[in-house]
């Protein structure tokens, strides 16, 4: 199995595959971990994977990038976000159940991300 961590797009990125080397993936699978994961969160399902069947090993090369806001200045050592969320925001819309605002938001650096 490969395994590495290469830099992507500026993003740090955990690369698992089982193909020969420099052959291209006939799928790339691309899993992002959510809002103050540890950026290296679902890296640990990359080889359970690969291992699942002979074709994804065949085939597939998993990507398991990390975002690239550092939430540790937030209270959230190890933290990762893709883009910045309101958490005040959050905390009212959380708080009067108004859910269905959460689909018009556009937050700050979503296009980026």
């Amino acid at each position: 199995m490969n395994a590495e961590l290469k830099s992507y797009g500026g993003l740090r990125c955990r690369i698992f595959d089982n193909l020969p080397a420099g052959s291209a993936p006939q799928k790339l699978v691309v899993l992002c971990h959510g809002f103050g994961a540890p950026g290296d969160d679902l890296a640990q399902f990359g080889p359970e994977l690969i291992r699942s069947s002979d074709a994804v090993q065949e085939t597939c090369r998993f990507v398991f990038p990390e975002a690239p806001i550092d939430l540790g200045d937030h209270g959230i050592p190890g933290g990762r976000a893709w883009w910045p969320v309101n958490m005040a925001a959050l905390a009212r819309i959380n708080e009067t159940r108004s859910f269905e605002e959460l689909t018009t938001m556009d937050p700050p650096g979503m296009a980026e991300a």
